[in-house]
């Protein structure tokens, strides 16, 4: 019988691959390599692509090619393989764990059925990935988990806001030793270390390799919030770098738009816990949303952009970035989104309008101001305390319209009271319409039933296309389509095509 394969997990998984058969190293290397998805869109629109990019990989060797490293999500997959081919293996672990802290979650009652059924879940292996959208408490749930797992952990995030946001909970929510906890912070400033601490994935990019070494000697449980960043290669190398014995992730949204998500797979864990919209009505944190499809009759053109290869074009794709600027600066069309505003906001709504650009936000925030109707706008990052001002104002009806750019909206506005979204833009990518429409679910008491305001443009068929889209994922979500795409062609008479229902605009 041949000599056993030592697995040695610690950041990564490492193997001695001298003397593996070549059929063997074939397999070990498929798993570990993707064509990229990126590069196969690039290359049948057009653009000129190199072959050295057209693999990613969640392995490598080392220089006297001895080893080969993978990235811990990818263990179980190379036991199949070893398993399958007849090979004997050993693991050994020599990845970090502590002596349990005295962590206790102060109000248990407090948890969901749902929240205590996914960290059980969760709590089966020593890694896993929780998918739940906005308004489930994800946050909570993995304090809980904390609690659960009693290892000093770092948590990582994307913004200094959702770190404020982590703070709080665990201040809320945790007690070391039945005392108030202290919680340590690295980024925007600050670099303070203690058994529970939330950083921000910069800083930790920023780290030098003895820093690693610190902050592995110290946690045994590392967590990535919002884990669909993961699959940039800054955060993937973040994760092969801890040494934490658990090692998980959280989103809302894990799949993602340029398919890419396998990486994160690698990286934490295959292993997925969802949180179904049904579960979150069921127990009363979400409601259904309706919605509603207002048609623009005016003209947006298609505009292209030439793709060049050394000096020559060799193709034309769709130039998105000049489409949205151009609608953006069409004052009828956004007169026709303000006049809709104004209506969903006289009828008791507190709305939030999303936009992809700045300017468009500005020029819908002058112009409801212009009309007496009281909004905010909301640009770049949110501080704590100028968001509980917002939801605040909201409550007391000093605020009927929120206007934010969409990433701001997407990952990092939590207002409950909000109950109307309009989508200025069109989009046909199902992840970010999950994200915003969850923004308007949370429930409320005396709030108004959710409503979706989507804007369809029927003069270009690319972008109408696109509409037709997002009714699909509308339904897919299980909203109440309340009339459809296809029903608005033709519509309006020559009097609301010329001046599109709107506010005239002018401005300067």
């Amino acid at each position: 019988m041949s000599k056993a394969i030592d697995l040695i997990v610690d950041s990564v998984v490492r193997l001695d691959v001298q003397g593996m058969s070549p059929s063997l190293l074939l397999q070990l290397q498929s798993i570990a390599t993707y064509e990229d998805p990126v590069w196969v869109k690039e290359k049948a629109k057009g653009y000129p692509v190199l072959e050295e990019n057209r693999y990613l990989f969640s392995y490598r060797r080392s220089n006297n090619e001895q080893f080969y490293y993978f990235s811990r999500g990818l263990l179980e997959s190379i036991i199949e393989i070893l398993i399958r081919d007849n090979y004997q293996y050993v693991i050994k672990n020599n990845s970090v764990s502590f002596s349990f802290l005295p962590l206790n979650f102060k109000d248990p009652e407090f948890l969901l059925k749902y929240q205590i059924r996914a960290v059980d879940k969760l709590l089966e292996k020593n890694s896993g990935l929780l998918d739940s959208e906005c308004g489930s408490g994800k946050t909570v749930m993995m304090t809980y988990l904390i609690s659960k797992i009693k290892q000093p952990t770092l948590i990582i995030v994307d913004t200094l806001e959702i770190q404020n946001q982590w703070v709080s909970e665990f201040r809320r929510h945790l007690t070391l030793d039945g005392r108030k906890i202290t919680i340590g912070e690295i980024g925007g400033g600050m670099s303070k270390i203690r058994p529970l601490t939330v950083s921000t994935f910069q800083s930790l990019n920023t780290f030098t390799k003895d820093e690693w070494n610190n902050l592995n000697s110290k946690f045994g449980c590392i967590i990535f919030d919002e884990i669909q960043h993961g699959a940039s290669p800054t955060i993937f190398a973040i994760a092969n770098r801890s040494k934490a014995k658990y090692r998980y992730g959280v989103s809302g949204t894990i799949k993602r738009r340029d398919e890419r998500e396998f990486l994160i797979y690698d990286a934490i864990s295959p292993r997925i816990v969802s949180v179904e919209s049904s579960e979150l009505e069921a127990e009363g944190r979400l409601v259904s949303a309706s919605v509603k499809f207002v048609p623009y009759f005016g003209q947006i053109k298609t505009k292209f952009m030439k793709i060049w290869d050394e000096g020559e074009a060799v193709g034309r794709d769709i130039n998105w970035g000049r489409i949205y600027s151009d609608i953006a600066e069409n004052n009828h069309r956004t007169g026709l989104i303000v006049s809709e505003v104004v209506k969903t906001a006289k009828l008791g709504h507190i709305c939030l309008i999303l936009s992809p650009r700045r300017a468009h936000c500005e020029v819908i925030f002058r112009t409801l101001q212009e009309l007496d109707i009281p909004s905010a706008l909301i640009m770049g990052k949110i501080k704590k305390d100028f968001r509980l001002e917002i939801l605040k104002r909201a409550k007391a009806g000093d605020i009927n319209v929120i206007i934010a750019t969409n990433n701001l909206a997407a990952e990092g506005l939590d207002i409950p009271i909000l109950s109307c979204l309009h989508l200025t833009m069109p989009t046909s990518n199902p992840l970010f319409l999950k994200q915003a429409t969850g923004r308007i679910r949370r429930v409320l008491e005396d709030k108004l039933p959710p409503l979706i305001v989507d804007y369809v443009d029927l003069n270009n068929h690319i972008i109408f296309g696109m509409a037709r889209s997002r009714e699909k994922t509308y339904r897919k979500l299980g909203y109440e389509v309340l009339n459809t795409v296809n029903s608005l062609i033709g519509g309006g008479s020559s009097c609301e095509k010329e001046s599109h229902g709107g506010y005239d605009l002018r401005i300067e």
